[in-house]
């Protein structure tokens, strides 16, 4: 295995470097000192193969120039990057560095990014395949709250950086406490990351635990709950498309669906609990819960809300965009159109067209899902007065329950356009106001209405 040397006193900068050095090489032994005696101690009797070296040059006990003396007799081997507090101009590069003409001198006031740069800068003068030591890794965000639900990490978990470096915060089978995702998300952070490529195992380690333990409260993350199913909801996804229609992620989407009813049943302000939804997350998750929230109200509104109704309302909110795109720009303006051309969006975004039927189809496929649900998410893009897609489908030739849904739905994605404050309620009640006027959507749009006027 490679290996890199780090001497830096500091145990704030030595912590930095190692994170610097683990997100920018692959695979390599680090061997940490902060003393001078002990580096002096062990250097000789390091085997194997040292790749580079990061050296705290001008220490405030001067300890870095005994460790460059000490360094001298083996150094030619590899590169030595000085960690230094003055620019690299002001010191005779070609005497510090007439051992080793590959070394070189790094500020240390000028980021972390930058120090990533110059490692691989100097393992390609010594290494013609360097190229296949770096980390060329994507990155996928996850909520820190998911990780309350377990003792330990499955797997390295990164923090970005303001310079958009990655730095590791949690090894790999590490264990993680409350206290420890606590010191992040009091200072707003509300993104962890991840190897995408190991994506699959975080996904499954969590679900497993979150299909075992019930959503618990935690005093300390006010609105955690919520954070979590959306995270939940989002794991789910990317399972069900690699796994089809799996009864076990089925499961943990049930038991999502009676947390969220849970806080819908018990809550006492519609608008506190979307409050704590929107803004916190992805919009294609975050839309979900809130039209899935709104329709609730609106059954209830309407008294017919039942076990049953509940139910395939939550299943369809949870489903429905399954298989839409990714919400960019494009799908976000195709989403909150009034009118739909429908053989026009067929040609121009086929994946949006057929996401609604695409969906449908999946949860037929699934075992104990009410017959009707399925219709629900197929006609979730239909709107009144026939101007929706697929089919174009009028109030009359809409199931009520697909009308309560598609109100719910229509009003979420114009309030994402006008604004979640009064203002932008306002705007989207008026605006739909006269569009709703048609058969099975009638009912559910009085309901709205009657909600937000208190």
């Amino acid at each position: 295995m490679n290996k890199v040397i780090i001497f830096e006193p500091e145990v704030r900068l030595n912590d930095l470097y190692q994170s610097v050095v683990d997100s920018t090489v692959n695979n390599f032994e680090i061997i940490t000192f902060f003393d001078s005696a002990s580096f002096t101690e062990s250097i000789e009797h390091i085997e194997g193969n040292i790749s580079f070296a990061l050296i705290a040059y001008d220490s405030e006990d001067g300890s870095g120039v005994d460790i460059l003396r000490s360094l001298m007799p083996i150094a030619k081997r590899f590169p030595v990057i000085l960690m230094c507090s003055k620019e690299p101009e002001k010191y005779d590069q070609d005497d510090l560095f007439e051992f080793n003409q590959c070394s070189s001198i790094y500020y240390k006031s000028i980021g972390s990014k930058e120090l990533s740069s110059q490692i691989k800068t100097v393992l390609k003068k010594t290494n013609r395949d360097a190229e296949d030591l770096f980390n060329n890794f994507e990155y996928t965000p996850v909520s820190p709250l998911i990780m309350l639900y377990a003792d330990s990490t499955p797997l390295d978990v990164y923090f970005k950086r303001a310079d958009d470096e990655y730095v590791r915060i949690f090894a790999s089978e590490s264990k993680v406490t409350a206290e420890d995702i606590q010191q992040y998300t009091a200072k707003g952070v509300n993104k962890f990351y991840i190897i995408s490529q190991a994506k699959p195992d975080f996904y499954d380690y969590y679900l497993d635990v979150l299909g075992e333990v019930k959503y618990k409260k935690n005093p300390k993350l006010e609105g955690g709950n919520l954070t979590v199913q959306q995270q939940v909801l989002g794991m789910v996804f990317d399972r069900l498309k690699e796994l089809g229609p799996d009864q076990k992620m089925l499961g943990i989407a049930k038991r999502n669906i009676e947390a969220n009813l849970e806080m819908i049943n018990s809550t006492k302000s519609l608008k506190k609990l979307l409050a704590k939804v929107v803004g916190k997350g992805e919009v294609e998750f975050e839309h979900s819960m809130a039209t899935l929230f709104i329709g609730q109200m609106i059954l209830k509104k309407l008294d017919w809300k039942s076990l049953d109704t509940q139910y395939k309302l939550s299943l369809a909110a949870f489903f429905h965009d399954l298989f839409s795109p990714k919400f960019d720009d494009t799908i976000k303006k195709l989403e909150s159109l009034d009118e739909f051309d429908a053989a026009k969006i067929k040609t121009s975004s086929q994946d949006f067209f057929n996401h609604p039927s695409k969906a449908a189809q999946f949860v037929e496929k699934l075992k104990d899902i009410p017959p009707d649900t399925a219709q629900i998410i197929a006609t979730h893009h239909e709107l009144p007065k026939g101007r929706g897609f697929p089919k174009k489908l009028f109030g009359s030739r809409t199931s009520s329950l697909g009308c309560v849904f598609n109100t719910s739905h229509y009003f979420v994605l114009k309030l994402y356009e006008n604004g979640w404050n009064s203002t932008g309620i306002e705007i989207s009640l008026t605006g739909m106001h006269d569009f709703f006027k048609d058969g099975n959507y009638e009912k559910p749009f009085t309901a709205l209405t009657e909600i937000f006027s208190k």
